[in-house]
């Protein structure tokens, strides 16, 4: 069995290891094919230990890429910061406020971009300002630390750690997020921070000091499953007439793309909700739908009549299959447009109106 690869060793090593002991572990599961029904404890040791070279291997590869990423955005980030202070520079004294906050987040961005590099290129355990310190350090590998290097690690430890301002422990840099008031969070605060607000919508999004902390801002701290849940939440406390779950055994959020028409289907439990009266799925006219109750009123006074398939409100207009749709019709339902409708008229109720071919045998009088 292949001990746990060290994350500091060098890529082309490691790849290496990997392949070896992939295609052992390959070559045993061929050699041992057919000759045993039952699995056999070497079996599942191979087999163990195939799965955690993978998942060495898928680690190796994402680091190699946010590696990548990481040296091209900031190098293409120095670029666009030196244009941008050239535009800067030429812009009037009525742009100066403008480029301060602009300056203030290209700095901010920067910042966390060296947080990204030390997590997934320096490592965990460093503590580097700048790539000076990088050189130094390896220049002095195998050497004895003198008292001058020691009291430079120290002065740089102390100089990259952090007070939380919620929980005030110190934290290394790259482990806090600094907030747009400057306060700055460990991880675990600012979690609880963020589940608090969506815990309680009148706190919803997080803020410090008044200002909204930024959900890009804050990513690189914060699990998936609270960024996931923190995306839903922002959907539905920014929908205004929003829709749960009937059952009272779910009551979950119903999001705009599970609803269809007048009927939300929720995504955990599967039940169908009306969005009108919030109640059961049903057929037919909603009660609760105001709109569709003066609507109603009116078509009878007209005597408008409505489609079998679809129930749109339709009005004859004249001869024997020309009408006027009230509320346009949709696909596939008894009223089809022929070629792209054209708003013609405002009926009573202000509602536009379209002309469009129907087959009067498919109309029924309200």
């Amino acid at each position: 069995m292949a001990g746990i690869l060290q994350l500091e060793m060098d890529q082309a090593s490691a790849d290496l290891i990997i392949q070896l002991q992939l295609e052992d572990a390959s070559e045993f599961f061929r050699a041992s094919k057919g000759k045993s029904r039952d699995q056999t404890d070497e079996e599942l040791a191979f087999r163990l230990q195939t799965e955690e070279l993978e998942d060495t291997d898928r680690l190796f590869y994402d680091r190699r890429m946010a590696t990548s990423m990481a040296a091209a955005v900031r190098a293409d980030g120095k670029i666009l910061a030196e244009v941008s202070e050239e535009d800067q520079g030429t812009a009037g004294n009525g742009m100066a406020s403008h480029g301060q906050s602009s300056l203030e987040r290209t700095i901010l961005d920067e910042e966390t971009l060296w947080k990204l590099q030390i997590q997934y290129i320096s490592g965990w355990e460093e503590g580097y300002n700048d790539a000076s310190d990088i050189e130094d350090e390896d220049s002095n590998i195998g050497l004895a630390e003198s008292s001058n290097m020691a009291a430079r690690r120290h002065t740089r430890s102390s100089t990259l750690m952090r007070r939380c301002i919620a929980c005030g422990e110190e934290t290394e840099l790259w482990n806090v997020a600094r907030a747009p008031c400057r306060h700055e969070y460990c991880r675990s605060c600012l979690k609880a921070l963020f589940e608090t607000s969506m815990a309680d919508e009148s706190l919803f999004p997080p803020r410090c000091c008044k200002q909204t902390i930024d959900i890009n801002m804050a990513r690189i701290f914060l699990k998936p499953d609270v960024i996931q849940q923190y995306e839903r939440k922002k959907v539905e406390f920014e929908t205004h007439d929003r829709t749960y779950c009937h059952s009272s055994q779910c009551s979950a959020f119903i999001g705009p793309s599970y609803i269809s028409g007048a009927v939300a289907t929720c995504p955990d439990c599967g039940h169908t909700t009306c969005t009108e009266c919030k109640k059961p799925a049903h057929t037919g006219d909603c009660p609760s739908d105001t709109e569709m109750q003066q609507l109603l009123a009116t078509a009878e006074q007209k005597g408008w009549q409505r489609c079998l398939v679809c129930w749109r409100v339709v009005e004859r207009m004249y001869g024997c299959n020309h009408a006027t749709i009230v509320v346009p019709a949709v696909p596939n339902s008894a009223m089809s447009v022929e070629g792209p409708g054209q708003n013609v008229a405002d009926v009573d109720n202000g509602v536009e109106v379209i002309f469009c071919n129907v087959n009067i045998g498919h109309l029924t009088k309200i």
